[in-house]
């Protein structure tokens, strides 16, 4: 016989249970709730329940915040922030002096990481699952020649969860084309292909 308490536990467990999670970190300005947005549009375009939300610390630039991203293949109940992600996304490696930044990450999940190899604070990532390095910075600013990373994280993200990369690549076409235009468009799209390229190899 269940008590109130344990049948909410339950409940949330069952929810919870077959359905998909992802947690990025990062800072205001720099993209993390679009890389949410278009990731739960392209969610939707290909039949998935998804919900999608940021967070945010202090209301200005550069102060840190969290997007989250849930997808299932039954309507989503809980609307809670995410504790235990399948894939955690750092798109502010100066973030990594939390060290508790990666708290709660599924032992069989993922962990994608905006840095270059060689950044000490990498020492504080203890982690069985599989880790992707990579310097998004440097791809974004060779292809948009600003330091703009979330597009290319979105990559890693849309080939670690197998959502058809066309999906999306006409999602970032339908949304920057008419504001910034085909050379721009066509950078954004240059710099998501190659975080997908990476995450394949």
């Amino acid at each position: 016989m269940f008590t109130k308490t344990q049948k909410i536990i339950k409940n949330i467990e069952d929810d919870i249970r077959g359905m998909y999670e992802i947690r990025v970190h990062g800072r205001a300005g720099q993209g993390a709730k679009t890389v949410a947005q278009f990731l739960a549009e392209a969610v939707l375009r290909s039949g998935d329940f998804v919900q999608a939300f940021p967070s945010y610390g202090p209301e200005r630039e550069g102060a840190a915040m969290d997007a989250f991203i849930r997808i299932d293949k039954k309507p989503i109940q809980i609307h809670s922030q995410i504790y235990n992600p399948n894939i955690l996304a750092i798109i502010d490696p100066t973030l990594l002096v939390e060290k508790t930044i990666i708290a709660g990450v599924k032992p069989h999940g993922a962990i994608i990481i905006n840095s270059q190899a060689d950044n000490p604070l990498l020492k504080n990532i203890l982690f069985a699952g599989k880790i992707y390095v990579l310097d998004a910075s440097a791809i974004a600013k060779k292809h948009l020649k600003k330091d703009i990373p979330n597009l290319v994280i979105l990559g890693v993200i849309s080939r670690i969860i197998n959502i058809q990369t066309t999906i999306i690549e006409d999602i970032i076409r339908e949304k920057f084309m008419s504001k910034f235009g085909s050379e721009m468009t066509e950078a954004n799209l240059k710099a998501f292909q190659e975080g997908a390229d990476i995450a394949k190899k």
